[in-house]
């Protein structure tokens, strides 16, 4: 036992000793170059801000792991929070927030569904969607922004876990466990890396690819549905815009984790991996006042040098 958890650990450590290496560099650049990054309230931003992208990150890590990618999660985002948000008043937190999840969960499996079945690029199918549901968010109310007054609502992501932990970082650990627990404990998570990996073997193994891709793509439309209402808690309000970028962060937060785009290979513990190397980098560039931009254009060139060597080490 003692042997097969220590093989374990060393492998862990091997895959991932790059990632976690640079986020290391990347932490003492930012306390030697800013007074403030080091402090613990600080600290704290930067895990309540990863917190929802850290809870995308997870879905999307599943999509990629099939060979697939979501472009839809960001305009779902806002679709659902002002859906929730519009309908808040009238039936309350609890149904609303049950709604939402299941909204994103059925929007999620519609995606796979029509991939798999109709054989439609993943790229095509949601890049559709991303279309569809951004309309949607900015038809709903005519684009106004609507303000959230529910405290119950509210306190969601208001309340401190122990008094010192915010509630979001507690959401987003639960969902990351959830996911490393499926990926590596279910009979699923072995289907989902067989798919990824090679669809047609899976298929001649007894696996179903199609029921598979709808499950990993409604996966990530819940995921997609917890961040809106948590989201929508922490920043008071339900706005069509909220999720724009999500979906470019999402995908480069796995692929900076070691996740190929080819699917088969990699982890969530690489994603997480990823998503902090991205929030710590994008704290520095606001600390010193870098223009969002330049953020910009820095986060597509991370992205394009994560693929880069994710094709290389897998050539």
């Amino acid at each position: 036992m003692k042997q097969n958890i220590k093989f374990i650990f060393m492998r862990l450590l091997r895959s991932y000793y790059n990632i976690y290496l640079v986020l290391f560099i990347i932490f003492v650049i930012g306390l030697a170059s800013h007074p403030i990054f080091g402090a613990s309230q600080n600290l704290i931003n930067i895990l309540r801000q990863i917190s929802i992208l850290l809870i995308i990150s997870v879905g999307q890590n599943f999509v990629i792991l099939i060979g697939g990618i979501d472009l839809s999660v960001g305009s779902v985002i806002s679709f659902i929070s002002v859906f929730v948000v519009g309908v808040l008043p009238t039936i309350g937190p609890f149904l609303s927030i049950l709604a939402g999840l299941t909204l994103g969960f059925i929007i999620g499996a519609i995606n796979g569904l029509i991939i798999a079945k109709f054989k439609i690029m993943p790229f095509i199918m949601t890049f559709c969607s991303w279309v569809i549901y951004q309309g949607l968010a900015l038809s709903f109310r005519e684009g106004a922004c609507m303000n959230v007054y529910e405290p119950s609502y509210l306190k969601l992501s208001s309340s401190y876990i122990f008094g010192i932990l915010p509630a979001p970082i507690l959401y987003s650990l639960i969902v990351f466990s959830v996911g490393i627990l499926v990926l590596s404990r279910t009979t699923f998570g072995v289907r989902v890396y067989a798919v990824g990996g090679n669809e047609e073997a899976a298929r001649l193994s007894g696996i179903n690819p199609v029921y598979t891709k709808i499950f990993v793509y409604a996966i990530s439309g819940f995921f997609a549905g917890v961040a809106a209402v948590i989201l929508s808690s922490l920043l008071q309000i339900g706005h069509a815009l909220m999720g724009v970028g999500y979906e470019l962060d999402s995908i480069a937060a796995v692929c900076i984790g070691g996740t190929p785009l080819t699917g088969g290979e990699g982890s969530i513990i690489g994603t997480l991996g990823g998503v902090l190397i991205m929030g710590t980098i994008k704290n520095l560039f606001n600390l010193h006042g870098i223009s969002p931009y330049v953020q910009q254009i820095a986060t597509g060139m991370i992205i394009l040098i994560a693929v880069l060597i994710a094709q290389k080490k897998h050539q």
